[in-house]
C-alpha cells in the first residue's frame, strides 16, 4: 500500500492531504513522507491536515502527524491546524494523543489544538 502526503502550498497557507495507511505497518513510509513534507512547510502560518482520503491511521501515525505539528510549532512557524476527515478512528486517535499530552503536562504549544470539521 503506498503512503503519501501531498502538500499543497499558496503563500503562507498550506494543506496536507494523507493517503494510504498511517499505522504502525507502514510507519518507515509514512516517517519519510512526513520528513518529505516538513521542508516544504517552512514559514507556514496555516496548514490544514486532510485526513479524509486516508485508508487508515493509528497511534503510531497520529503520533508522526501531531509531532510534525509540535515541530512546526516550536520552531516558530505561527502554526495552526485544522483536520479535515470523515474517519472517526483518525479523529479519535489525534484526539488521545493531544489529550495524553496535555494530561501529563508536555503539550505546551501555544498553537490551538486541531478541530474537525
Amino acid at each position: 500500500m503506498n503512503v503519501a502526503l501531498q502538500t499543497d502550498r499558496q503563500g503562507d497557507r498550506a494543506s496536507l492531504t494523507l493517503t494510504g495507511a498511517f499505522d504502525l505497518s507502514h510507519a518507515m513510509a509514512a516517517a519519510q513522507a512526513v520528513e518529505n513534507a516538513e521542508t516544504r512547510l517552512s514559514g507556514c502560518v496555516s496548514v490544514d491536515v486532510d485526513l479524509a482520503q486516508l485508508d487508515r491511521i493509528d497511534g503510531a501515525g497520529a503520533v508522526l502527524l501531531a509531532r510534525l505539528c509540535d515541530r512546526l510549532d516550536a520552531a516558530g512557524h505561527h502554526f495552526t491546524s485544522r483536520l479535515v476527515s470523515t474517519l472517526s478512528d483518525a479523529q479519535s486517535a489525534w484526539d488521545a494523543y493531544r489529550e495524553h499530552l496535555t494530561e501529563h503536562g508536555i503539550y505546551l504549544s501555544q498553537s490551538r489544538p486541531p478541530t474537525q470539521h
